[in-house]
């Protein structure tokens, strides 16, 4: 018993000793457990952090492709589903293939990646793609380097924006294009109306007297060519929606069927024309005329871009509120109606599509063409608060899309053209004339005082009123130009109406911006007569409202 204690007490050490050495290594194995258990959190917290990375990737809503430099290469590794979605589905059966081999006519683009990654930065490029079925694609490429070797690429449409602020410039561009024309135009119309005044007055003398034939001959000439000039300015005002007309209700399909015989009497034989109306009404508020304007105008263009045997197509289709279609132009809200011109023709690049709309720009030999057939088309829309799209590319035709707000209600129109001259003679009337052209208005006080009328003059308001006070209110007839320096004739009118009891006025224009919006203030029944006109035109217009036929007596 002894003995087995003192054993016992021997192996008291060794059991303390491996007692230890247990407890270190449970230790040991407890950090070891304990690290692996934090780096399995670590790991799960990358592959975590790894999934919510590739999430975001893929959710990304811009087009993103990551290529891999492979020597003088670059090789589609990876991509986004914004990426699946700008391919059409067709990126997928790209990875693995080389840039250069995807695009191999875009050899900028590599050229570029190989900067990205020498600069080891990022850059950017525009980037504009060729569609057959459509208008050029244009897309924004950033280029960023990824160490080691890859570059991300992120791919953007800017097809629309573009287009818009292309579209914009275009706009601001006929903008002032167009105060241009309207200033020339106004101006000019002035000087026309003194031209054929005059012309008109030599005509009736040299016809009395013994003058020669060459003598009435050359008057004639120069009547007919101021004739051809005021037709110009016409149009220059119709391009520069300057012109003042009083719109109507058409209906769109209405009309192209009854101009239908006379368009393809335009296109000739040579030439398919086909039309496609919609089964609804399709009513737009237009000036009068402008309509057959403006089908005559693109029908003789799609005429002369197509060979013979050529199609041009007119359609028409009505668009509800909320359609996409149009919906990104600058139009009211509401529905609209859209017509559609269509040729199979030559076509256009894009720097001459940029200009057909520009007055005088024409690609037809000279003596061939005037160059505002596509100006006046323009003018017509926007007067009527309209849109027009022009899709073209070379040896694919042109298609003309133009939106109109949809309308349904008339509106009474106003005559705006002097009425045939009358033969009552006149009664000795007082006409009361302003008109801040020096030329235009001694013009007027010859042939209405040659005419037998009373006429005083005034060169602006301020100096009308005191005519008036002068004249003691005994005033028949105001004849006042429509604009004039720090007034409108319509307020001008009621001034002297009030002093003026039962007075009757006639307002004159050669249009422009400002006479737009006078033109606003006047009644339905105010009587009007465009610049330029003739003397006998303006005397017979003057008798008839001097007699009760043409406009009812000014408000006071």
């Amino acid at each position: 018993m002894i003995e087995v204690c003192r054993i016992a007490d021997s192996q008291v050490p060794c059991a303390r000793y491996f007692l230890r050495e247990e407890q270190e290594m449970l230790h040991v194995i407890a950090g070891r457990i304990g690290a692996l258990a934090e780096r399995a959190r670590i790991v799960e917290a990358l592959r975590a952090s790894e999934r919510h990375a590739r999430e975001l990737y893929e959710r990304l809503p811009i087009a993103t492709v990551c290529w891999q430099q492979r020597g003088d290469t670059f090789v589609l590794v990876d991509h986004n589903r914004a990426a699946l979605a700008l391919s059409d589905g067709r990126v997928p059966a790209w990875v693995g293939r080389a840039l250069a081999e995807l695009l191999p006519d875009r050899p900028e683009l590599v050229d570029a990646m190989k900067t990205c990654v020498a600069t080891q930065g990022a850059l950017r490029r525009e980037v504009e793609v060729a569609r057959p079925d459509g208008p050029t694609a244009i897309f924004v490429v950033s280029f960023g380097f990824v160490p080691p070797d890859l570059v991300l690429t992120h791919v953007l449409d800017v097809t629309r924006e573009r287009h818009l602020e292309r579209r914009f410039q275009e706009a601001q561009k006929m903008e002032v294009l167009g105060r241009m024309a309207a200033g020339v135009a106004h101006d000019f119309n002035n000087l026309l109306t003194v031209i054929l005044s005059y012309t008109g007055m030599l005509e009736k003398s040299v016809a009395t007297s013994k003058a020669t034939g060459s003598d009435v001959a050359d008057l004639e000439e120069i009547r007919k060519a101021s004739e051809r000039a005021a037709a110009l300015t016409q149009q220059l005002l119709s391009f520069s929606r300057r012109d003042i007309v009083a719109p109507e209700v058409v209906d769109l399909g209405a009309k192209i069927r009854e101009l239908r015989g006379m368009l393809v009497r335009l296109l000739g034989e040579e030439r398919i024309l086909t039309v496609s109306l919609a089964g609804a009404p399709c009513p737009v508020r237009i000036g009068p005329g402008h309509l057959d304007q403006l089908l005559v105008n693109l029908v003789i263009n799609a005429r002369d871009a197509t060979r013979v045997g050529g199609r041009v197509v007119i359609a028409t289709a009505t668009l509800e509120a909320g359609d996409d279609d149009g919906g990104h132009l600058d139009l009211p809200p509401g529905p609209r109606v859209v017509m559609t011109v269509r040729d199979d023709g030559s076509g256009m690049d894009e720097a001459t599509r940029a200009r057909i709309f520009e007055p005088f720009f024409t690609t037809k030999p000279p003596g061939f063409g005037t160059g505002m057939g596509l100006a006046i088309v323009y003018g017509i829309v926007r007067q009527a608060n309209g849109a027009i799209v022009v899709d073209s590319q070379p040896g694919r035709g042109t298609t003309f899309r133009i939106y109109f707000p949809r309308d349904q209600e008339p509106l009474p129109r106003r005559p705006l053209t002097a009425p045939a001259p009358q033969t009552r003679e006149p009664g000795g009337e007082t006409i009361l004339l302003v008109e801040d052209s020096e030329p235009v208005r001694r013009l007027v006080l010859r042939v209405l005082g040659a005419a037998g009328y009373h006429v005083l003059a005034a060169a602006d308001a301020a100096e009308a009123l005191l005519v008036c006070e002068r004249n003691g209110g005994a005033i028949d007839l105001l004849v006042t130009d429509l604009v004039m320096p720090w007034t409108t004739g319509a307020s001008l009118a009621q001034r002297v109406a009030a002093r003026c009891p039962g007075l009757r006025v006639l307002f004159t224009s050669g249009s422009s911006e400002r006479a737009l919006q006078a033109a606003a203030e006047l009644d339905a029944s105010a009587s009007f007569i465009a610049k330029p006109f003739t003397g006998e035109a303006l005397v017979g217009l003057v008798r008839r409202i001097l007699d009760g036929e043409g406009g009812e007596p000014a408000a006071s």
